[in-house]
């Protein structure tokens, strides 16, 4: 455990939420602080006392993690700015593991997890459909799960022979072409 030293009288008057924690909920001189890491919470800290947020120290991670503080402690400045980070930081992930982190992290936040899923799809390829599939499944992410599939439908032959389905279970191959079936059902409808 590490320690962050910081005054009562500044974060208080600074924020409306620390103030009524002090009062009300955090009544000692030391406070567990148990729901983010030590340097997101630091760089929040050093918002309230120089007005200024260093993004570049902070990993994709930290900066999902300082806009939930920004959230819990209502503060919109501190939100908007590692919201607009985070989503010039996606354009330039490649790696399907990293968006699959932030994607878990997203999903108690709608816009990001939105533009985490377009990024997703954004990068998808013969070579990765099959995974994203999966792991939307995994995810119970009906969405990514009926876009990939919808991929998977519109790059037909050329893609099937990529496909390798004995390597996932019959559950996820069920759903896999129940997706693939729903996204071709509108358009055999739309053409009839």
């Amino acid at each position: 455990m590490k320690t962050i030293f910081a005054h009562k009288c500044i974060l208080g008057q600074r924020s409306q939420v620390f103030n009524d924690r002090f009062r009300n909920e955090w009544k000692g001189d030391q406070i567990l602080i148990e729901s983010t890491s030590f340097v997101t919470f630091s760089a929040f800290l050093f918002y309230f006392y120089s007005g200024k947020i260093d993004m570049a120290s902070l990993n994709l991670s930290q900066v999902m993690e300082l806009y939930d503080l920004a959230e819990q402690f209502i503060e919109p400045y501190v939100k908007w700015r590692a919201e607009n980070d985070i989503c010039s930081r996606l354009i330039r992930i490649t790696s399907l593991q990293e968006l699959f982190d932030a994607y878990e992290r997203s999903k108690s936040h709608p816009n990001l997890h939105k533009r985490l899923v377009d990024r997703i799809l954004g990068i998808i390829s013969m070579d990765n459909c099959l995974q994203i599939s999966h792991i939307a499944f995994e995810k119970n992410d009906e969405q990514l799960l009926n876009r990939a599939a919808r991929f998977m439908r519109e790059n037909g032959s050329t893609l099937w022979s990529h496909l390798n389905l004995k390597l996932y279970d019959l559950d996820f191959a069920d759903a896999l072409l129940k997706a693939i079936l729903k996204s071709i059902m509108p358009a055999t409808t739309a053409n009839n």
